[in-house]
């Protein structure tokens, strides 16, 4: 067992002829995924991609779209051919598949990468139950009906386990509730509907909100389902563009969070972050996070598994820390280099909190509507996304860093070291997930470089026009801050010459000259 647990990771080779079926696969780290798992092996079997149906788009169609996209133009049309997007319901029994789909399945899948469900932190306890631990069954029972089951992945996140105290292990915890019982609650229409219920309360505990809640009772479903069945558990932080793979810094749609926060700030639309300088992020890059799935999927495909094999992939507060601090300056400094043609706004932005960060925030949300109309009128900005639309994406991006920033202390990552150490040497470059190997700095380069490549789609540097715009804006920026503080003067000026507030101040002062303070040692003696 130890020669064993030693031996080396070959992903090629345990890859050959496997079938996979995905769930989630066309969501930004499900992309991710698929377009790994074309290239993983040239002898790979068929991927059948579970997808909902789309109204006015067949799955075909919807995967010929996506094909077409920077990230997946490098393979063939034979290579493409092997993605079988089938139509499904994730709640459902088997799916809701065809039973001649299902036996297909049945027969030719080896390993089921289950990344798909709900990812809102503000959704109803039922909805969450549903799409997070009634799917997580469902693939279950078809790991169980396989002919043959290499590995069965489930993709969590870092932040299931955010109700834990102190540092979160790469294990499974106890959620507080059997994952059966809360199915047929779920099944009965029996949960509370808003969290504002103290039965919501009552439920998911320190969790806060039904998102994190129904990951971690996802997580002890399988571990209480599939025993020592050949199963891994992967939990991402917050998931940032690629560092190499498929693209340097491909990121997806702006649906994700970092995205929506980088292309708000490159237009000038992010004026701050909320929380301290000094809060640590835990972050991985996409091609990181894919390539350590991967790497997990062949440890738990070729050792005897007792337990769900758990890692966390991200840095943390030993490992290439990342602060918000840290983060802040790397956009300002790169955006100011790689800037894009146009924007609303001069992009720069400052970490602040409390009353700063809600003024600043609701300021600029104002200053959006201001612009809306000139905008449209002049044609300056997006003509596919207006000043105002992108404002909102950033407070909502800026948001998305405070949730993830704010609720965890610390995560160990030792385990997922301890597996990525046995890839060998000959993949260790191509499928790298040591977090120690990113240059943030690079990381935000490379992501800035592709959203205006193929985000904003700007090409050739910045033109006449908008480095007036951006002179201009600085211009205002100098003006208005001068006429808060002349504002201030004239107030605090004010004041001090009203003679009832003079008077006032004048007998405090000489109330505080006639206090004798004791000193501490004094009084303590006494």
């Amino acid at each position: 067992l130890r020669k064993m647990e030693n031996h080396l990771i070959k992903l090629e080779e345990f890859f050959s002829g496997k079938g996979v079926f995905i769930t989630g696969g066309t969501g930004f780290l499900g992309t991710g995924l698929l377009e790994a798992l074309l290239g993983v092996s040239p002898n790979i079997g068929k991927i059948y991609v579970l997808v909902r149906e789309k109204r006015g788009m067949t799955p075909a169609e919807r995967f010929k779209k996506m094909f077409a996209k920077e990230n997946f133009r490098h393979h063939s049309e034979e290579t493409l051919k092997k993605v079988i997007p089938i139509t499904g319901d994730l709640t459902s029994v088997d799916f809701g598949l065809a039973p001649e789909i299902l036996a297909e399945i049945i027969e030719n899948v080896n390993i089921i990468y289950h990344s798909a469900g709900l990812i809102k932190f503000n959704r109803p306890l039922k909805m969450a139950i549903e799409l997070n631990v009634v799917s997580t069954l469902r693939n279950i029972q078809l790991a169980k009906k396989l002919k043959k089951l290499s590995a069965f992945v489930y993709v969590s996140t870092a932040l299931a386990n955010i109700n834990i105290r102190g540092q979160i292990e790469e294990k499974v915890y106890w959620p507080g509730r059997d994952p059966h019982e809360l199915i047929k609650l779920a099944e009965a229409n029996l949960l509370p509907i808003s969290e504002s219920d103290p039965e919501f309360t009552e439920i998911v505990g320190r969790h806060e909100n039904s998102y994190t809640f129904s990951k971690q009772v996802a997580e002890n479903l399988i571990q209480k389902e599939m025993g020592s069945l050949p199963v891994g558990i992967i939990r991402p932080s917050a998931v940032y563009g690629s560092y190499n793979h498929p693209v340097e810094g491909w990121s997806g749609s702006a649906s994700s969070g970092h995205l929506g926060y980088i292309v708000a700030h490159m237009k000038g639309a992010t004026r701050c972050l909320y929380g301290d300088r000094s809060t640590v992020l835990f972050a991985i890059p996409c091609d990181f996070f894919v390539n350590g799935t991967l790497v997990l999927t062949c440890y738990v495909g070729t050792r005897p598994i007792e337990k769900p094999e758990v890692i966390h992939i991200t840095s943390n507060h030993k490992v290439n820390k990342l602060t918000l601090g840290d983060l802040n300056d790397f956009m300002n400094n790169e955006v100011a280099k790689n800037p894009c043609n146009s924007y609303l706004w001069r992009p720069h932005s400052k970490v602040r909190k409390g009353w700063r960060y809600e003024f600043f925030n609701y300021a600029y949300i104002l200053l959006a509507i201001l612009i809306y109309i000139p905008e449209k009128i002049f044609r300056f900005g997006p003509r596919w996304m207006s000043g105002f639309k992108i404002v909102l994406i950033s407070y909502k991006g800026a948001k998305y860093f405070a949730n993830i920033a704010d609720k965890i202390e610390r995560i160990s990552i030792d385990n997922g070291q301890r597996i990525m150490r046995l890839v060998n040497p000959e993949d260790k470059h191509r499928y790298a997930a040591d977090v120690a190997q990113v240059d943030w700095t690079e990381l935000f380069a490379r992501s800035i470089k592709w959203a205006k490549t193929y985000y904003y789609k700007e090409t050739g540097s910045i033109g006449i026009k908008h480095q007036v715009i951006y002179y201009t804006c600085i211009s205002i920026e100098v003006i208005l801050y001068t006429l808060v503080w002349y504002l201030v003067y004239v107030i605090l000026m004010t004041f001090t010459s009203c003679p009832e507030i003079s008077s006032a101040i004048e007998t405090v002062g000489s109330l505080l000259e006639n206090f004798k303070f004791i000193e501490p040692k004094k009084q303590m003696i006494e």
